[in-house]
């Protein structure tokens, strides 16, 4: 079963837990953004049908573990410095940061038009992704495993409701992207996106996951390059110097403007020992210059407020 939300009159919130799978009882709810869309929520029981060789028809049904997603996508908004949306509690800062190799466990609340909520319980970010290309914001797109989800009738406990963040909104105009030795002539679109390889741990004698759990951290990401001198920077920092050499690790930076004003800061990303691992170039007579859409990957990742 999914639940799908486009309507209006809807609100997704989230607050971290304390516990995993076990939502805390006061505090400050957030919204992800305050611009989201498209968010899902599926649920699955793996049910099989059972069957006999001498008949045709099913003979009964069994269950397997319960699986929760939830997914959701949001335009970036610049970051709070001291309350609950500063960038190490937003979930672009949840998602890239981690303690102990873990992620940070959240409970989401999804009311709908009727008042009732769905809270879910455990969550945990699995793969987040930003992209960005001309004339577009800053868009994000966010994949959550759930390790429960409950249904009530709006009520949440002594939870503070969520305010509008009320920052600005981020757009590929004011972005920035640097990575010493290339990217001098621009980036015509950037993304990347950030995998936590979220795993269930099952409970024998339990129809659901008792906790996810973050894996290894996968960074990778996609650049349109526009070459200088015909590409000689990049090619060789792909292929190495002389076409057979190691190829350069360089970090990536990218910041989603420039702005250093307190309660409405940009956000850093930080990519730490980045390279190619693919950089085509298309010679297109009517274009006027190269661009090479080129792959990429990363050991770390660190976000901040830009500065």
């Amino acid at each position: 079963m999914t639940i799908t939300t486009k309507n209006s009159g809807m609100l997704l919130e989230f607050i971290p837990e304390t516990t995993r799978g076990t939502p805390v009882s006061s505090g400050s709810l957030r919204r992800p953004s305050d611009a989201i869309t498209n968010v899902n929520l599926t649920g699955m029981n793996n049910g099989q049908v059972i069957f006999n060789i001498n008949d045709f028809d099913g003979q009964g049904f069994v269950y397997g573990l319960k699986e929760y997603k939830l997914s959701f996508e949001y335009d970036l908004q610049r970051s709070k410095t001291t309350n609950q949306y500063a960038v190490a509690n937003t979930i672009h800062g949840i998602a890239a940061t981690r303690t102990a190799g873990l992620g940070t466990p959240l409970t989401f609340y999804l009311h709908t038009q009727s008042n009732a909520t769905l809270e879910c319980r455990g969550c945990i970010i699995d793969t987040w992704k930003l992209d960005t290309s001309p004339n577009n914001r800053l868009h994000c797109t966010v994949d959550i495993s759930v390790t429960s989800v409950r249904y009530a009738a709006g009520d949440y406990g002594s939870l503070t409701s969520s305010i509008a963040i009320g920052t600005a909104f981020e757009t590929f105009q004011g972005a920035i992207i640097s990575r010493s030795g290339g990217f001098d002539e621009g980036v015509g679109a950037f993304s990347v996106t950030i995998k936590n390889n979220t795993k269930g741990l099952p409970n024998i004698g339990k129809q659901t996951y008792k906790n996810f759990y973050d894996s290894i951290q996968n960074i990778d990401g996609t650049a349109d390059i526009i070459l200088n001198a015909g590409g000689k920077t990049d090619w060789e920092e792909m292929a190495g110097a002389n076409g057979n050499g190691a190829p350069t690790e360089q970090s990536i930076t990218f910041s989603s403007g420039n702005s250093t004003t307190a309660n409405n800061k940009s956000v850093k990303w930080t990519f730490g020992t980045a390279a190619y691992t693919n950089l085509p170039i298309t010679f297109k007579p009517e274009d006027g210059f190269v661009v090479s859409g080129v792959t990429w990957v990363a050991n770390t990742v660190s976000i901040a407020d830009y500065s």
